[in-house]
C-alpha cells in the first residue's frame, strides 16, 4: 500500500476562523495543495462544498481530503476513524464538548 498521509481536524473559533485556518493551511501545504485543491477542505455548516467532502474526510479509501478545517460542525456525532490529528485552535469550556471532540 501507498502513502497514507495522517488525516488531520483543526477546530477553530468559527467559520471566518476555520477559512483563514484554511486558507493559510494551503499557502503552507504548497505543491501538495496545489496539485489536489481538496488537500485542505473547509467543514463548516455554511458550506455546501465543504459538507459534500464530509463523507471523502471520513471513509478510509478516499485520500482527500486530507486536512479538515471546522468550527461546530464536527464537534458532534461524526465518526471520523481516519483522523489521527486532533488540533484545538479555539477555547474549549466545556469537559462534555472536549470528549466529544476527541471521542
Amino acid at each position: 500500500m501507498g502513502y497514507q498521509p495522517i488525516k488531520t481536524i483543526i477546530f477553530c473559533e468559527d467559520i471566518d476562523h476555520a477559512e483563514r485556518m484554511r486558507v493559510a493551511i494551503t499557502n503552507a501545504a504548497g505543491q501538495l495543495a496545489i496539485d489536489n485543491p481538496k488537500y485542505v477542505m473547509r467543514i463548516t455548516g455554511d458550506s455546501v462544498e465543504g459538507k459534500a467532502e464530509l463523507d471523502h474526510f471520513i471513509d478510509p479509501e478516499e485520500p482527500f481530503p486530507v486536512i479538515a478545517t471546522t468550527s461546530e460542525l464536527l464537534t458532534t456525532g461524526v465518526d471520523a476513524k481516519t483522523c489521527k490529528l486532533i488540533v484545538l485552535d479555539k477555547k474549549i469550556s466545556s469537559m462534555t464538548v472536549f470528549k466529544q471532540i476527541i471521542g
